[in-house]
């Protein structure tokens, strides 16, 4: 499991956010405190809590917590779950979650989408009616 920041203070802002423990099971945690300026991608789901600058290509699940900041020409996941502010275009392969924190700016390309009350969302949705592969880049296919 890979983590930028401390296990333990990220462990206990994931519990008391009452976040049950089958939606914290993430294989990259991304800290409050952590900055990142560049791209990711790669095979393995991903939890931001800090702030990335940068384009996102997962074959797996994309969760942005409350305090995660992402800034992105292209996201692109399996799912994708958003508590906090995330700006850029996405594209899912199958869900895309609003919490009532999120704050969304861009547009939006998947199959399924829950907005709940309070969410913000600013921009376009397409949603076509089967289900497709987000496109990985090419350094996540080699992995």
């Amino acid at each position: 499991m890979g983590w930028f920041g401390n296990k333990n203070k990220e462990e206990q802002r994931l519990q008391q956010a009452n976040i049950p423990k089958l939606d914290r099971k993430q294989d990259t945690y991304i800290g409050s405190r952590v900055v990142i300026k560049g791209d990711i991608s790669g095979q393995d789901s991903v939890r931001i809590m800090g702030k990335v600058n940068g384009k996102i290509s997962l074959n797996e699940d994309l969760t942005i917590e409350e305090s995660g900041n992402l800034e992105s020409e292209s996201i692109r996941a399996r799912n994708m779950i958003v508590s906090g502010r995330v700006n850029g275009s996405i594209v899912t392969q199958d869900k895309l979650h609003l919490r009532p924190t999120a704050h969304v700016t861009g547009n939006i390309d998947n199959p399924r989408l829950v907005v709940e009350d309070g969410a913000i969302f600013k921009g376009s949705c397409e949603m076509p009616d089967r289900k497709r592969s987000p496109k990985p880049s090419p350094s996540a296919e080699s992995k």
